[in-house]
């Protein structure tokens, strides 16, 4: 019979943690990174726009209580991605010719 070893615990995830996994999320939705389960990258704007919309929600949310990096960290990310989001809804209505 082995004998476990008691491995120590993974640290705890921070806030910025946090947000890189939403902001990840958000990305995965856009089709700008493969999805981590099958490798392919595929857009679903409905997807896409609601999980900008839970960054926004918390940017607003926290404002004046984000370190200095979670700050700047969010403003990026939320930059980076309206941009992709405005992208993705001018190719989709090219390709419907709305």
């Amino acid at each position: 019979m082995s004998r476990m070893v008691d491995a120590p615990p993974p640290p705890l995830p921070t806030f910025l943690h946090v947000l890189q996994g939403l902001v990840f999320e958000a990305e995965v939705q856009l089709g700008v990174v493969p999805h981590p389960v099958h490798g392919h990258a595929a857009s679903n704007h409905a997807m896409a726009r609601a999980a900008v919309h839970i960054l926004e929600l918390i940017a607003e949310k926290t404002r004046g209580n984000l370190t200095p990096e979670e700050a700047e960290y969010l403003r990026g990310a939320l930059h980076g991605l309206r941009h992709h989001l405005a992208r993705l809804a001018a190719s989709q209505e090219h390709r419907t010719g709305a």
